[in-house]
C-alpha cells in the first residue's frame, strides 16, 4: 500500500504581516527568576558587545570553540595521533570525561558565573511576545537551527530565569552527546537523546525545545534571507497531540549568520551519521562563532487539543497544527525582524 502524499505548509511570500520598529527594552541581571513582560525585549546583560571585556571575550571565544570546534580538533588530534604518543594520550583522556556523572538539567550549574560571558559576547536578548505561564508545560519549537544551535544552547541559559518552576529540556542528537566537554554542557541545559520516547517524558517532566529543521539547517547559507525547514518535520506536533501540549514557537535572530558550514555535499552523509560534516567557519576562520547579536523571541502558544495517534482525524489535525505552527513563526519574525536589524531579510519556508 502506497504511502500517503505529505501534507505541505503553505506560506505567501507576499504577504504583508504586522512589524514594529522597537521595543521597551530591560536590562536585567541573571540571577534568580524574572516576571518577564510580553513584548518586552530583555537584555541578559549591560556588557554585550564591545563593553565586554578582554577576558570575559576570551573566556566566550573558548567555550563557543567547545560548541563548534571541538569535533575538527578532537579529529586533528586522531591524526596526530599516528605519529605521537602525546596526541593519543590526549585524545585518550578527552572520552574518558564521558565517563563523569552529569546530572541533566543542572540548575545550579546554570547559575555559574562563566556563562554569562555568552550574553555579553552575543549582546544576548529575549522576548516573549505573550505573558507565558511559568508552571505550565510547552513544547518550544525553535528555529533555525543553524550549523550549531548556539542561539538555542545560550537560551538554554537564559531560560531558568523566565521558568523558576518548570524545567526546561531539549533534544539532540545522539552523537553530540558522545562529544567530550561539549556533551556536558548539553547535559546541563538538559539534553537528552531526540527519541520519540524521550519527547514524550520531558513532556510529563516538564517543558522540551525542539530545533525543528536539525541537520538539514547546518548546511543553508543564504545571505540575503533566512530559510527555515517545515516538510518532514512532524514527529514533534504528534508528540504534542499525544499529549495535549501547546507549541510555542521560538526564532532565534541572528543564529544562521554565526557560522558557515562547507560543503553543501555532504548533507546527506551528515544526516546519515547525525553529526556535522564539512569545515566549521567563523571568526578569524576558525570554528568560533562570529560575535554577532543573538535574540531569541518566543510566539504565542499555539494550543492543541489532546488526541490518541489511533484517533480518526488523526493526521489531519496535526497537518492543521503544523500549519498554525508556521504560521506563527512567519508571524513572529516579521513582527521582530527590525528590531533585530533585519528590516530587508525575508523568510523562506520549504
Amino acid at each position: 500500500m502506497s504511502k500517503p502524499a505529505e501534507v505541505l505548509v503553505k506560506w505567501d511570500k507576499d504577504k504583508k504581516w504586522e512589524e514594529i520598529k522597537e521595543t521597551k527594552v530591560q536590562y536585567v541581571e541573571p540571577k534568580g527568576s524574572i516576571d518577564h513582560v510580553a513584548e518586552v525585549r530583555y537584555f541578559m546583560s549591560e556588557n554585550g558587545g564591545s563593553k565586554q571585556p578582554w577576558y570575559g571575550e576570551l573566556l566566550a571565544m573558548c567555550i563557543n570553540f567547545l560548541f563548534a570546534g571541538i569535533v575538527p580538533f578532537l579529529m586533528i588530534l586522531c591524526v596526530i595521533g599516528w605519529y605521537s604518543v602525546r596526541a593519543r594520550i590526549i585524545f585518550a583522556l578527552s572520552f574518558l570525561t564521558l565517563l563523569i556523572p552529569v546530572k541533566v538539567y543542572d540548575r545550579d550549574v546554570l547559575q555559574w558565573k562563566m556563562w554569562d560571558s555568552l550574553f555579553d559576547y552575543f549582546s544576548y536578548s529575549i522576548i516573549f511576545d505573550h505573558k507565558l505561564d511559568t508552571k505550565q508545560h510547552y513544547l518550544y519549537a525553535e528555529y533555525p537551527h543553524g550549523v550549531t544551535p548556539i542561539g538555542c544552547i545560550v537560551s538554554g541559559f537564559a531560560f531558568p530565569h523566565f521558568s523558576p518552576y518548570v524545567p526546561c529540556y531539549s533534544l539532540t542528537t545522539g552523537s553530540a552527546l558522545m562529544i567530550p566537554l561539549y556533551s556536558a554542557i548539553l547535559k546541563w541545559i538538559g539534553c537528552v537523546t531526540a527519541t520519540n520516547a524521550n519527547l514524550r517524558k520531558t513532556l510529563t517532566q516538564g517543558s522540551c525545545a525542539v530545533v525543528v529543521d536539525g541537520i538539514a539547517g547546518m548546511y543553508i547559507n543564504e545571505p540575503k534571507k533566512e530559510m527555515v525547514k517545515f516538510s518532514g518535520r512532524k514527529g514533534f506536533i504528534r508528540a504534542a497531540v499525544e499529549t495535549g501540549t501547546a507549541i510555542v514557537p521560538v526564532y532565534q535572530f541572528g543564529n544562521s549568520r554565526l557560522l558557515t558550514l562547507v560543503p553543501k555535499c555532504l548533507e546527506k552523509t551528515a544526516r546519515k551519521w547525525q553529526c556535522a560534516m564539512g569545515i566549521i567557519m567563523g571568526r578569524f576562520g576558525l570554528p568560533i562563532p562570529f560575535k554577532n547579536q543573538l535574540m531569541s523571541v518566543c510566539g504565542a502558544p499555539v494550543e492543541v487539543k489532546k488526541m490518541a495517534r489511533d484517533e480518526e482525524g488523526f493526521d489531519a489535525y496535526v497537518d492543521e497544527v503544523q500549519q498554525k505552527v508556521a504560521d506563527e513563526v512567519q508571524r513572529v519574525y516579521y513582527k521582530y525582524r527590525c528590531v533585530y536589524g533585519w528590516n530587508d531579510r525575508p523568510l523562506e519556508i520549504y
